[in-house]
């Protein structure tokens, strides 16, 4: 039995730290932006010459194309392999790249306390994304002792590092009382340095504390404002929190055609809440 709209609007999809999800292998430039996929036979057998001389940037780029089939047949060995020759050089890139490789067994045996390992090497040479990976093996407990403390102290080196993730998982731990005291004030913070970098799921948690008046006075205008945003890159339990809105005319005119039409963008990801929702009004 559906028990009501008040129960959607209060989060009803709490912020969960994205552990599988987190751990899928990140190939990229060191500029930061994906690699696009090899235009030309020639430029693989280029990186791969520069490769086999040692180079480690296209060592690593090596590993990234055999392990996602760019060009040629996907072989998790082979990426393990080349990701392990410039890691076995202190290349960070390479040295994340292999503890995802560790974590999920993929070329090597699985052994997340081998992933974990090679998560530090590179965390400790500043790459942001694996503080976040070491940073959630210490929440979880995976390859490493389970301590909330360690979790947030290398959350927040990458949250330092203006990584969104990063920053949304700081806010999380803060808003649950893990690692830190709980204090919304400071979730609310590192949640808004996410969303204002296009983070879905830290602009619904933005929209969630104004709405109930955590962490800043509550403004329903402001929570419509927030859920829009994560609604607008397809966040289902912001988009039936904005049809909550509208159809309350909380914060934006009340209006039940644009309520339905959130609702339905929310019900059609299998968002139970919209879909309850849908099948009483």
């Amino acid at each position: 039995m559906c028990e009501g709209k008040t129960q959607c609007i209060n989060r009803m999809n709490s912020p969960f730290l994205m552990v599988s999800t987190l751990m899928a292998l990140f190939l990229v430039t060191a500029s930061g932006q994906p690699k696009p996929a090899l235009p030309k036979p020639e430029a693989f057998l280029e990186t791969k010459a520069k490769a086999e001389r040692g180079d480690l940037q296209s060592q690593c780029n090596l590993g990234g194309i055999y392990y996602a089939g760019r060009g040629v047949p996907k072989d998790d060995a082979e990426a393990a392999r080349w990701f392990r020759k410039a890691a076995d050089r202190d290349y960070a890139e390479a040295q994340r790249n292999l503890g995802i490789m560790c974590h999920e067994g993929r070329g090597v045996p699985q052994d997340d306390a081998e992933a974990a390992k090679w998560y530090r090497k590179a965390a400790d040479q500043n790459d942001a994304k694996a503080q976040l990976y070491l940073g959630i093996a210490y929440l979880d407990g995976v390859g490493v002792p389970k301590g909330d403390a360690e979790a947030a102290r290398w959350l927040r080196k990458a949250a330092d590092q203006n990584y969104a993730e990063a920053q949304y998982n700081l806010g999380f731990m803060y808003s649950e009382g893990r690692g830190f005291p709980k204090d919304d004030a400071e979730a609310a913070k590192w949640y808004r340095k996410a969303a204002d970098q296009d983070h879905a799921k830290a602009q619904f948690e933005l929209g969630a504390m104004y709405s109930e008046g955590r962490g800043f006075p509550k403004d329903d205008a402001e929570a419509a404002k927030w859920f829009r945003k994560a609604a607008d890159q397809d966040h289902a339990a912001a988009q039936c929190n904005l049809g909550i809105m509208y159809s309350e005319g909380r914060g934006v005119p009340q209006d039940d055609t644009e309520a339905a039409k959130w609702y339905r963008k929310a019900a059609d990801q299998n968002y139970a809440g919209a879909q309850c929702i849908l099948g009483v009004i």
